[in-house]
C-alpha cells in the first residue's frame, strides 16, 4: 500500500519546510537537525511507497534501513539536546558526534558492498552536508545559544 508512505513523505516534507522558515527567523540550530531528520523520514517513505509496489532492491532498502532506521534517531536527539541544553559548545560536541555517526553508518555501508566506497553512496554525502551546514549555522556570528 503506496498512499501512507506518500501521505508520510508529505506531511514530513511540510513540517520540515516550516522548520527551516522557524530556522530563518529564529537561527535555533535545533531546528535545523530536525528538519533535516524529517528530510530523512520523507527519503526513507518514498523508498517504502517503491517498495510496497513491489520494488524492494538493494537500494531502496539502503535508503529506507540508512535514513529511516539509522540516522533519523540520532538528528532527532540531537536537536533534543540543543533544545535542553543551551551551551554552544556543547552544541559542537553534538554535531561532531552526528558526524562520526554519518560516517560509521557510511563505512558500515562499504563493509555490505565495497563497490560504494568510490562513489560514497547516495546516502552519505547529503547527510554529511547536511550536518557540517548545520554546525557552520548554528556556531556562526548570529547564532542564539
Amino acid at each position: 500500500m503506496w498512499i501512507f508512505p506518500a501521505l508520510a513523505v508529505t506531511i514530513a516534507l511540510v513540517f520540515a519546510g516550516l522548520l527551516v522558515r522557524q530556522f530563518a527567523r529564529r537561527r535555533r540550530s535545533y531546528q535545523v537537525l530536525w528538519a533535516i531528520s524529517l528530510v530523512m523520514y520523507a527519503a526513507a517513505s518514498i523508498a517504502v511507497a517503491i517498495g510496497s509496489q513491489g520494488h524492494w532492491t538493494k537500494g531502496t532498502y539502503a535508503v529506507f534501513w540508512t535514513f529511516g532506521a539509522v540516522l533519523n534517531v540520532p538528528f532527532l536527539a540531537a536537536g533534543e539536546l540543543q533544545l535542553l541544553v543551551r551551551d554552544t559548545t556543547f552544541h559542537l560536541a553534538i554535531d561532531i558526534v552526528l558526524v562520526f555517526v554519518v560516517a560509521y553508518q557510511h563505512v558500515l555501508s562499504v563493509q555490505r558492498d565495497p563497490a560504494g566506497l568510490p562513489e560514497c553512496g547516495v546516502y552519505c554525502l547529503p547527510a554529511v552536508a547536511a550536518e557540517t551546514g548545520c554546525a557552520i549555522a548554528s556556531h556562526g556570528p548570529h547564532a542564539a545559544g
